[in-house]
């Protein structure tokens, strides 16, 4: 069921777009409705008939705008969200243990898209996966993160990985920059597909600079 969060001011800030655009909504669903009424008193008035014309057609140039506006509101959000940077942030007790076996056990995790990954943590250390897992592959800038590309895997040495090369381009060329963060999938818990789903999920909310559109 849907609701609106108006717990603080970011959360209210967020429904802005939302709101203008469901008042603009509205105000065009009564300026059609007024057309319509306006178009059976006027069968037999051609003055009340073009009156009518005009406010439908005013009405459908406004629909048009907020659908305009609706897709460019949709397209700058996708776009900013290319590769968005997170901060770490601590981890309650849900946060699963780490597939690898290097990994700090510091209960550190960092939000990607809608799930908690433990980490970040250099990638030379913590780089082979000895049990199905999601993982992020981060590149540091600053205290924040970018995110380069998510995939899953069972059992795994991703430095050995065929889009290592492309982690490398979007991290300045440095691997000493590259961080790993991991969401545990266990196989009793986890199908291959339900692990596969996660991933383009997370994906889609995240676009990622070496995703599957840019391969």
């Amino acid at each position: 069921m849907f609701s609106l969060d108006f717990s603080s001011l970011d959360s209210v800030l967020a429904y802005i777009p939302q709101i203008v655009l469901g008042v603009l909504g509205l105000i065009i669903l009564i300026m059609l409705a007024r057309a319509g009424i306006a178009f059976f008193k006027g069968i037999r008035d051609s003055e009340i008939l073009e009156t009518a014309r005009r406010r439908l057609l005013t009405a459908l140039i406004a629909m048009l705008g907020v659908i305009i506006m609706a897709i460019a509101f949709n397209v700058v959000t996708l776009f900013l969200q290319r590769g968005a940077v997170f901060a770490p942030a601590e981890a309650g007790k849900e946060i699963p243990p780490s597939p690898a076996a290097n990994f700090p056990p510091a209960p550190a995790a960092i939000k990607v898209g809608d799930r908690y990954f433990r980490g970040p943590a250099s990638f030379g250390k913590n780089s082979a996966i000895s049990q199905p897992s999601i993982y992020a592959i981060l590149c540091k800038a600053g205290e924040d993160y970018d995110i380069i590309f998510i995939g899953a895997a069972t059992r795994e040495n991703l430095s050995r990985n065929k889009n290592y090369s492309c982690w490398l381009e979007n991290c300045d060329n440095s691997a000493k920059n590259l961080y790993i963060a991991f969401f545990s999938t266990p196989a009793d818990k986890y199908s291959a597909q339900q692990r596969s789903e996660a991933v383009k999920n997370l994906e889609a909310q995240t676009m990622p600079f070496c995703g599957p559109e840019n391969q």
